[in-house]
């Protein structure tokens, strides 16, 4: 009897050992992740050191440069344009040219990307090709047709935030993955197992440089593992790896699946900020920053957020908005503004100063926080001045201290001032970023929208570039890659294991 208690115990003991060598292990896995990413935060690139000063048209101090009576096509972006049904709708040849010369005169003397993009006879080109389509028409062509004109040869525009009628003339990078295979790594290289049999990748698309295809990510046990992922703007349904086995070598082609995104309806997004606990972690959902109804709530959700252990940031679906949201978030939850890597080309001539003073009569400055009361001030300054000028503002990344760690889930969605909050939150340590890549719309404000008076098409854009860490259309890239919905679902289950 003696004996079986001694074995008992014995028993016991070496299962305790077990649980606790199990629990440190997963603890240790997480510390890992959140280590790795401080790393990859202290890495801070050099601002951009190109001279941005050719990208500076030069302009008559007091040149308006388009006629008077036409400032009245021109209006805020911040004010919600009217759905426009293209449906049939027709205009005359003479029409749609007359159209398409004040869209490139407004462009030339308002879009702060014009030589960022090209030279005066890029443009010039891309307007002679236009009016020789439309001129190929016997009387008459469809809006749509225009549109699809105007999309097809301003494919040199890398801007997420140019708009003709609502659609992007540049195309997104498209996350692809592969969740069959988990792709392991030894001394020798990245291999994986068919039929238990183990083999070395060699190729994939006929690239040998492997690594770039894959991903560290999550199973949906929130398992740390790595699977094969790929960014595109063509559509991809597989790729083919060359694989050698040390005998024997073979193709095998590896299907791929699309990933998704958040996409939330009418009545999701009245909600846009939400926030929960599972499992004791708080969980603030952030669907949307167009309205500013929430920002009592942003303000409060980030003090309580200092200081807790844990939290989860879900910004996945969130299409962007108003930049004071995110900025207050970040303000109350570090008490400073974020300073990032970039360089920021203002044009303040007297077209887009018009449309700035629109844009200031819109403005609830009473409910501003004082940080951007200061900003509308300096705005109105800006707005009053009678000659055209050029601002340039630089700044350089500072990572800042955040003893919380945080999980920021991203989709291709994220687009905008959200992606303004993606940059943001990068600057800050213990902050791990799980998802898909963001849409890549950061290079300028939305700010200004065109309607062209005969088809009624609009042309949105910004009086501002910003040259900066972001690829336009690939956006920015996460530590832990999922294609699906499941994000949060793995996060939880990672979190569950340590």
């Amino acid at each position: 009897m003696k004996f079986n208690k001694q074995k008992l115990f014995s028993t016991l003991l070496t299962f305790l050992f077990l649980f606790i060598l199990y629990r440190f292990s997963n603890v240790s896995e997480l510390n890992t992740l959140f280590i790795n990413a401080n790393i990859k935060r202290i890495e801070v690139s050099p601002t951009n050191s190109e001279d941005y000063r050719q990208y500076l048209m030069k302009y008559s101090p007091s040149d308006l440069g388009i006629p008077e009576n036409q400032l009245n096509c021109l209006e805020p972006a911040l004010l919600e344009s009217d759905s426009y049904n293209l449906q049939e709708k027709t205009i005359e040849i003479k029409e749609a040219i007359s159209d398409v010369t004040l869209l490139f005169e407004v462009l030339k003397y308002s879009y702060a990307g014009y030589l960022y993009f090209g030279n005066e006879e890029k443009w010039e080109t891309a307007k002679n090709n236009i009016l020789n389509q439309i001129n190929a028409y016997p009387e008459k062509l469809s809006v749509f047709t225009l549109q699809q004109i105007l999309i097809k040869n301003l494919y040199f525009i890398k801007d997420n935030h140019f708009l003709i009628n609502n659609t992007p003339v540049l195309n997104h990078e498209d996350y692809y993955y592969n969740q069959t295979f988990t792709i392991q790594q030894d001394s020798r290289g990245f291999y994986l197992y068919v039929n238990t049999q183990k083999w070395y990748i060699e190729s994939i698309e006929g690239d040998p440089n492997v690594e770039q295809y894959i991903k560290p990510s999550l199973d949906e046990s929130g398992s740390r593992c790595n699977y094969i992922g790929i960014l595109s703007t063509h559509p991809y349904t597989a790729v083919t790896l060359k694989l050698n086995s040390g005998r024997d070598s073979k193709e095998i082609h590896v299907k791929l699946e699309k990933s998704t995104g958040k996409i939330y309806n009418e009545i999701q997004l009245s909600k846009a900020y939400s926030s929960k606990k599972i499992n004791n972690i708080p969980i603030f959902s952030m669907r949307s920053f167009i309205s500013t109804n929430n920002l009592t709530a942003y303000q409060e959700s980030a003090k309580y957020a200092k200081g807790k252990d844990l939290i989860i940031l879900d910004l996945r679906g969130n299409s962007g908005g108003q930049t004071t949201i995110p900025a207050t978030w970040f303000e109350s939850f570090t008490g400073q503004m974020p300073k990032t890597n970039h360089i920021d080309i203002r044009l303040a001539n007297l077209i887009n100063n018009y449309v700035t003073k629109k844009a200031l009569k819109i403005i609830d400055y009473e409910n501003l926080t004082p940080y951007f009361k200061n900003l509308y001030e300096i705005e109105s300054d800006i707005a009053t001045q009678t000659k055209n000028k050029w601002y340039i503002t630089k700044e350089k990344k500072v990572v800042l201290p955040n003893t919380t760690k945080i999980f920021v889930l991203i989709d291709k969605n994220v687009a905008s001032s959200a992606e303004w909050f993606v940059e943001s939150l990068d600057t800050l340590k213990n902050v791990v970023f799980v998802g898909t890549n963001t849409s890549g719309c950061t290079l300028s404000k939305q700010s200004i929208r065109c309607t062209l008076p005969y088809s009624k098409l609009t042309a949105t854009y910004g009086d501002t570039i910003s040259i900066n860490d972001i690829e336009e259309g690939r956006g920015f890239e996460p530590d832990i890659w999922i294609g699906g919905n499941d994000t949060l679902e793995r996060i939880l289950a990672f979190i569950e294991k340590s």
